[in-house]
């Protein structure tokens, strides 16, 4: 029996309502992932796109006091990463900071690719 389906890096998702444009965070359901593709809202409730589930990306950092090591918590709202405990229900925590850039305006987290739930 062969039970091998994909690598699981990137994972065909139903669109949410809104769409998705790619290379921002989306949570859908309790997965978390950055869009591969952009996807018009959905008009019959079926439409797929593909999410990047792990690797590392850029996100907007709204905490001055993040390191790298330091767990990344994604805020839905904003669509930004913030250190330390999640202040809201609107909070996932997404993976690990690795880096930054443009003088830590931008945060690089490693996506852990497990599932996330909010306020976690």
């Amino acid at each position: 029996m062969r039970t091998y389906i994909q690598p699981g890096n990137i994972i065909e998702v139903l669109v949410p309502a809104g769409g998705m444009e790619v290379g921002k965070g989306y949570v859908i359901g309790n997965l978390f992932g950055v869009a591969a593709e952009t996807a018009a809202e959905p008009v019959t409730g079926f439409e797929t796109s593909s999410l990047h589930v792990t690797g590392v990306f850029e996100f907007p950092n709204s905490d001055p006091v993040v390191i790298p090591g330091d767990k990344a918590y994604f805020r839905t709202v904003q669509g930004d990463i913030n250190g330390g405990t999640p202040t809201d229900p609107n909070t996932y925590m997404i993976g690990v900071v690795v880096g930054f850039a443009n003088n830590g305006a931008i945060v690089q987290v490693r996506l852990d690719g497990v599932a996330v739930t909010p306020g976690s």
